[in-house]
């Protein structure tokens, strides 16, 4: 029997309509695996190790994967493109993925608007993870979950979000100005 050598297989994947392909594999995933209401799937992004071509200029390959730890089986994946992030790259992914009634979990970054509306219109719940740096977002978390532990902690708090709030408003004059 006769081997196809490394370009041979080049060939065919370089030949191949990449959103085709993932179209076909997202349609096979969700006839091969079926997601009951209530199961996680965790969205992330990652970058690939052995990706990156300092040489060509080229940075590291970031992919955002769909990833149902209960079945061990990646939902489907998009590419971020290369002047991007995850935060252009997630919507793309949920538009792809049959998620009603599952629970979506995402790390900070996912903590936009659109993605968690993106989500509901999915019919899917959601658990977000949010950063102080989501300043009234934050705050408006902690005082509605009690979180502080004294209320030195509570001014603390406040006085950071003004601190945030003000420091945005300046840079957005500047911006408006020049």
């Amino acid at each position: 029997m006769e081997y196809l050598r490394t370009t041979q297989v080049e060939r065919v994947f370089i030949l191949m309509d990449t959103i085709e392909l993932k179209e076909i594999f997202v349609e096979w995933v969700s006839e091969v695996v079926s997601l009951s209401k209530g199961v996680l799937v965790n969205i992330d992004g990652k970058n690939l190790c052995g990706s990156k071509e300092p040489v060509k200029g080229k940075k590291a390959l970031n992919m955002v994967s769909a990833w149902v730890s209960e079945q061990s089986v990646v939902l489907g994946q998009v590419k971020c493109e290369e002047r991007s992030n995850e935060i252009t790259a997630i919507p793309e992914l949920l538009q792809i993925l049959d998620l009603e009634g599952c629970v979506i979990t995402i790390d900070a970054i996912g903590c936009q608007r659109e993605i968690v509306k993106q989500i509901v219109e999915k019919g899917a719940d959601y658990v977000i993870a949010l950063k102080e740096n989501q300043g009234t977002l934050h705050w408006a978390h902690q005082r509605v979950f009690g979180l502080w532990q004294s209320e030195a902690d509570l001014l603390k708090s406040v006085l950071i979000t003004a601190k945030q709030s003000k420091k945005t408003t300046d840079e957005s004059k500047r911006e408006d100005v020049g």
